[in-house]
């Protein structure tokens, strides 16, 4: 039969709070915690949805029924924080909560053992018979102790929150986040340490910038790959390729360097005038003004007969 132990620090927090963030707590929090490490949400996965419903009021004569907004649950749990019972781990897709007033008498039971039982144990019936007075002629074989078994240490619920928390960390560095569910199964079968999760970080921001650089020099870049696509294919060990951010100088430079048409039609004209304002001309060997026209027939004869 499952009981729930509330203790005199979780009354005293309690009181005076709201009634829906003691509701809250109480019905909806509370009664899923995993006493080995305090945490609710992971064991048994809980979301605005679950704990909507666990606060459901049926519907009673003269009693409106209903249930809080998702807005009013987000606001309780805020208000629990405050309150000193819980801390928030999680409070974007998936809801993770660590309840801070749990004894430890409490929340040792079940506690995995740190240490391998010895080797089992022969209990030897002959000598116990002989202190208890009892003495037969039964034959007497050394039995083996039941219920020896090595200790298995129960699977530890924290690092399941760090990998959230990296996660969480990632999501928000990602420049295009789509599809979270996705990327949160790859990011669990990566179930990266600390050294890789670091790496991969530094990789994605250095990534980033390259690519914001790219964008500023007014060259082309391909669309981001979706999250789910950056885990499963290692998109950390990408090189960068700076050869473009090099090309871009040397692109400028010959464009510059190329001929534009003002430069054929004057090349085609290499017999007549090197250089002749646009407002003057020459004719019989004297400057005269032409009207923006510039007469190479009446140069070239000029030039001949000096």
């Amino acid at each position: 039969m499952r009981y729930m132990k509330v203790t005199d620090e979780e009354l005293s927090a309690l009181r005076g709070l709201p009634y829906i963030q003691q509701l809250l707590y109480l019905t909806a929090i509370k009664p899923y915690v995993d006493y080995r490490t305090g945490i609710v949400g992971i064991a048994r996965g809980i979301s605005y949805q679950s704990l909507t419903e666990e606060l459901y009021i049926e519907p009673h004569q003269g009693i409106k029924s209903g249930s809080p907004s998702k807005d009013q649950i987000r606001r309780a749990i805020k208000g629990l924080e405050k309150a000193g019972l819980l801390r928030i781990q999680s409070m974007d897709w998936k809801l993770v909560f660590q309840c801070l007033l749990i004894p430890t008498s409490y929340s040792d039971l079940n506690k995995p053992a740190t240490k391998q039982h010895d080797d089992l144990a022969i209990v030897n019936n002959h000598e116990s018979h002989i202190k208890q007075g009892f003495q037969d002629d039964l034959s007497i074989k050394p039995t083996m102790s039941q219920n020896i078994k090595a200790a298995i240490p129960h699977k530890d619920n924290n690092y399941f929150v760090c990998l959230l928390q990296q996660f969480e960390k990632f999501w928000e560095s990602y420049p295009q986040p789509q599809n979270k569910a996705h990327a949160w199964n790859a990011f669990q079968k990566l179930n990266p340490d600390e050294v890789l999760f670091a790496r991969m970080l530094l990789a994605l921001n250095a990534q980033i910038n390259h690519y914001q650089e790219l964008q500023a020099a007014g060259l082309w870049v391909p669309h981001w790959r979706y999250p789910t696509n950056w885990l499963a294919q290692r998109g950390w060990e990408d090189d960068i390729n700076t050869n473009k951010l090099q090309e871009k100088p040397n692109a400028a430079h010959k464009a510059r360097a190329t001929k534009q048409p003002v430069d054929f039609f004057w090349e085609s004209c290499k017999g007549g005038a090197d250089y002749i304002p646009d407002s003057e001309t020459i004719t019989d060997g004297s400057i005269q003004p032409s009207g923006n026209v510039i007469q190479f027939g009446e140069y070239r004869k000029t030039s001949e007969t000096r």
